[in-house]
């Protein structure tokens, strides 16, 4: 089942379970052999579960993870979930453990995704929207928000619900 396709309970639950499916097969203990990148598809998956409930209850934030991911082409869910916090906030500073705590992984790892999220960024001709301050944190400009939330408009559908 694509996730596309999520549009209740009923759906998600079928989700899931295709999931854990796939992450047994990955982890084929009897054989002694683990599919790692397969483990990680998963993994990824299962993290945009949240974004699909927090949809279907409307309770999302004004930018939705998944939709900045998809329109961006960010490579990790992650980095999309830090993107959105980033533009929740403009003007405001969040330190590498702010943004780690927002996707429930170690301080350690945002400096990764924040390079996958540039990347993204750079490719759409974006460049130098996310600001950083040496050990201090990383933000976004109330301007470059604007641009970005002009950019999520598609075709006359806004993605992200307006302000």
């Amino acid at each position: 089942m694509n996730n596309d396709h999520i549009v209740n309970v009923h759906h998600l639950n079928i989700y899931a379970n295709e999931l854990a499916g796939r992450m047994r097969k990955a982890l084929n203990i009897a054989d002694g052999m683990i599919n790692f990148q397969e483990c990680l598809k998963v993994v990824d998956a299962v993290e945009q579960i949240g974004q699909h409930l927090s949809l279907m209850n409307n309770q999302g934030d004004e930018f939705d993870a998944l939709a900045l991911r998809e329109k961006f082409t960010i490579k990790h869910m992650s980095a999309a979930r830090i993107l959105q916090r980033l533009l929740k906030y403009p003007d405001v500073l969040q330190s590498q453990q702010d943004l780690a705590d927002t996707i429930n992984c170690s301080a350690r790892s945002i400096p990764v995704y924040m390079s996958h999220l540039r990347h993204a960024l750079n490719q759409l001709g974006l460049h130098d929207i996310i600001h950083v301050s040496y050990r201090s944190g990383y933000y976004i400009t109330a301007k470059n928000v604007a641009r970005i939330r002009n950019m999520v408009v598609d075709d006359g559908e806004q993605i992200a619900r307006a302000a």
